[in-house]
This record gives C-alpha cells, sequence and structure tokens, in this order.
C-alpha cells in the first residue's frame, strides 16, 4: 500500500459500506433509505416559494397545512432527511476501522481511522449545512418577499 496515498487508506470505509450491504440487517436497510435524502430538495422548494400566513389566517385544506408546517421547519426537515446517509456513512467508517484494525500495523491503523474521521466529518457538514442554509435562505427570502409582514400598516 502506497505510504503517501491517503485515497488508498479509505479504501476501508468503502470496504465498510460493502460490510454494512452483506453482513448486517440494519446496514442494508440504511442504505436502501439513502434516497430520503432526495426528500431534502421539495423541503428547500416548498420553504423558498411558499409564502407565509398572515395573523389568524387558516390553513385551506391539508396540503396547505403539510405547505405550513414544512415552511416553519425547513432546516430541521433538511437536515433530518440527511440523517440516514449520515448514520450509513458512520456505520460504514465503523465497520471499516474495525476491518482495519485486524490487518494492519497500528501507524497505518492510525491514518487510517484520521482518515476516516475526516471523511466521515465532510458528511456531516453537508447535512448541517444544508439544514443551516435551508433555514437562512427561507428567513431571506421572507424578508425580501414579504417585507411589511405582520405589520399594521398606518394610513
Amino acid at each position: 500500500m502506497p505510504e503517501k496515498n491517503q485515497l488508498v487508506l479509505s479504501g476501508f470505509h468503502e470496504f465498510g459500506h460493502s460490510i454494512n450491504k452483506n453482513f448486517g440487517k440494519m446496514g442494508k436497510i440504511l442504505q436502501k433509505s439513502r434516497p430520503v435524502s432526495l426528500l431534502g430538495i421539495p423541503v428547500m422548494l416548498i420553504a423558498l416559494f411558499k409564502n407565509k400566513k398572515e395573523e389568524g389566517e387558516e390553513p385551506k385544506n391539508f396540503l396547505d397545512k403539510t405547505g405550513d408546517f414544512v415552511k416553519k421547519h425547513a432546516g430541521k426537515l433538511a437536515f433530518a432527511v440527511c440523517l440516514p446517509a449520515l448514520i450509513e456513512e458512520g456505520l460504514a467508517t465503523y465497520n471499516g476501522n474495525k476491518l482495519a484494525s485486524k490487518v494492519l500495523s497500528p501507524e497505518l491503523l492510525s491514518k487510517v481511522k484520521t482518515t476516516n474521521r475526516f471523511g466521515f466529518a465532510s458528511y456531516a457538514a453537508v447535512a448541517i449545512s444544508t439544514g443551516i442554509g435551508t433555514f437562512i435562505a427561507k428567513t431571506v427570502r421572507d424578508k425580501f418577499a414579504q417585507p411589511d409582514f405582520g405589520k399594521t400598516q398606518e394610513k
């Protein structure tokens, strides 16, 4: 194994994905649930394009009520739909590190664990920034689209 090639070290993480799929029921379920993260797209679109309700205005129907809920909790929902992928990546990292500990020297094992730690941190950063970015985008959009929302107009 080339000493300077960090990409080779991340191979144990990829072996972890294989272990998840082939040897664990939970890992297999998590891998199949990864497309749930695509629900982040409609969450973001609803958050950006649905107008806030005026005070006291009631939702018209179930769809309107659902849209209001998604708009209100868009940042949390955008983060939540990333969780299955994030958990599966964490499990792959754990299984890859466990496999590496059986076949590598302590020095190389340390490098593998460090590489996998940074790899997992990148997945966590994507999930967190998706939630925060959706919240900020929704908030900024509402300020510009409805700048006088909630203020009484004096004549």
